[in-house]
């Protein structure tokens, strides 16, 4: 919730922000989005990227959820899932288990 409230902050001329949380099938799943998403970086222009997203997916896969983000033109959402039961077992060959679901990525990268 931290990070994407900063996001909207820091990163937008959001005139409205929408955060959505519910609990259902095993999963906690927070969303949240807003109008007014700053232009992507020009990756030719800056080198320096932000790490708080991406810090935030890899801190949430090691819990065996999952985040995503996708912009389209000026909307932006970010949406992180976590179980809410147990975490799953180790499978035999030392991999996890099943977890939430497949790994979609981080969206287009438009996020900082």
């Amino acid at each position: 919730m931290r990070e994407a409230t900063t996001n909207v902050l820091r990163h937008s001329r959001a005139r409205h922000a929408e955060v959505d949380y519910r609990v259902t099938g095993g999963l906690a799943r927070l969303r949240v989005s807003n109008d007014g998403a700053d232009e992507p970086l020009d990756t030719t222009r800056h080198t320096a990227r932000g790490t708080g997203l991406h810090s935030l997916g890899e801190r949430l896969r090691v819990a065996h959820g999952e985040l995503t983000w996708h912009r389209d033109g000026e909307h932006f959402a970010v949406t992180a899932l976590l179980p809410t039961g147990p975490a799953p077992e180790a499978a035999p060959d030392g991999g996890l288990g099943p977890g939430p679901g497949p790994d979609t990525g981080p969206g287009n990268g438009a996020a900082r």
